[in-house]
């Protein structure tokens, strides 16, 4: 009831009158994240997407298989290539997707099937902050599909996109030099052995 009433009260004022009253943004912003985050977005800012170009032409799979990983997921809309008369570059790209939007735990995603041209690498990865042992075993099981690119929370997915899973206290359990040195020998990142490496 407290908080129902803070966010409304919150709705009501400007963001900079926020910054000066007491109002515990960072509590109201994880029980109300989206709420939140609409509040304090500026009409002058910009969104922030990810695209995602699948040089396998194999992004429907992928999303498909995204939204059955992450909770709070949805496909928004998807749409085709068109007739291959039109323009040379679709040549043999009919049925595959050209613009997908979707949503992964509430975050937008863009993404196509673009040809062999580009494909991902280790340079570029989404970072999953879970919050115990159990999310994260789930997640590694679930993106993990390239035994070779396991090291220290990272994964790569059969699509070829990096995932680094990890705790979302990390920075609390990589405070000493053993706690490093162990998180160093690790693949899958393990809570209980960086608590007892401090």
């Amino acid at each position: 009831m407290i908080e129902t009433v803070l966010l409304d009260r919150v709705i009501e004022i400007s963001f900079n009158e926020i910054k000066k009253k007491e109002y515990g943004i960072i509590r109201l912003h994880k029980v109300y994240k989206g709420k939140y985050k609409e509040i304090l977005r500026s009409d002058n800012m910009a969104n922030i997407v990810p695209s995602l170009w699948f040089g396998d032409n194999n992004c429907e799979e992928a999303i498909e298989y995204y939204l059955q990983v992450f909770p709070n997921s949805h496909l928004e809309s998807i749409e085709y290539y068109p007739d291959e008369k039109i323009d040379e570059h679709f040549n043999g790209m009919a049925g595959k997707v050209i613009t997908a939007v979707f949503y992964l735990n509430g975050e937008k995603f863009i993404a196509l099937d673009g040809g062999p041209y580009f494909h991902f690498n280790e340079a570029i990865s989404f970072t999953v902050e879970c919050k115990d042992q159990e999310e994260i075993d789930y997640y590694w099981e679930k993106l993990s599909h390239v035994p070779e690119a396991e090291q220290c929370g990272w994964v790569k997915d059969q699509f070829g996109l990096s995932w680094q899973i990890v705790p979302e206290n990390m920075g609390e359990l990589l405070k000493t030099e053993s706690q490093i040195q162990s998180m160093m020998q690790m693949k899958k990142i393990i809570i209980r052995d960086l608590e007892a490496a401090n």
